[in-house]
Formats: C-alpha cells, structure tokens, sequence
C-alpha cells in the first residue's frame, strides 16, 4: 500500500498561541515537523525524556 500526501503542511496553532503566552510548550509528531511514524513516536519520546 502506498499512502501519498501532497501539500500537508506542519502546523500547532495553539501550542503558538500558548507560547505567546508564555507557556513552555513542546510539540510533537507531525504538528512538529512532517515526518514517518517513527519520527512521530521519537519525537514523543524525546519530549517525555527531556521533562
């Protein structure tokens, strides 16, 4: 099977809005940046491990 997405874009409009607000926000997956499952759950590991 192949699964193909054109134009998907990252995007964590809230996490932005909590920023300016100055909270400490990690985003994660592809919100963060666009990538395979494993850059989704390597991410998630990486914020969790850095807390």
């Amino acid at each position: 099977m192949v699964i193909y997405s054109d134009g998907t874009t990252r995007a964590a409009p809230v996490a932005d809005e909590l920023r300016t607000a100055g909270f400490n926000v990690d985003v994660i997956g592809d919100a963060g940046a666009l990538n395979c499952i494993h850059g989704a759950v390597h991410s998630a590991w990486k914020a969790t491990a850095e807390l």
